[in-house]
């Protein structure tokens, strides 16, 4: 994007960051989803079994709320694109008149 003024850098970085917290939580939810799938499988159950009955409500969650991070930073992109472009269009239409 080659917009006139980077005045939402700042924003954008932070949208940016906030999406990609987002991801890690969802990756590491669903690796701890697919962990206790294989320990609950029967693979080391007989050591851990309280453990791992309490990493399913923990990894749901972190799936959960890493989507919402990840919807709440690419909507506040969204916005920040829309209002600079909406800027460039106004600039653009100044300079014609």
């Amino acid at each position: 994007m080659a917009f006139s003024d980077n005045g939402y850098r700042t924003a954008i970085a932070v949208t940016k960051l906030v999406a990609f917290v987002g991801w890690l939580s969802v990756f590491a939810g669903i690796a701890v989803l697919v962990w206790t799938g294989l320990v609950l499988g029967g693979f080391i159950y007989s050591h851990l079994g309280g453990i791992v009955i309490a990493g399913w409500p923990v990894a749901l969650a972190a799936v959960f709320i890493g989507l919402m991070l990840v919807l709440f930073g690419q909507s506040s992109r969204a916005s920040l694109d829309t209002a600079m472009y909406s800027k460039e269009m106004l600039e653009l239409m100044k300079a014609k008149s």
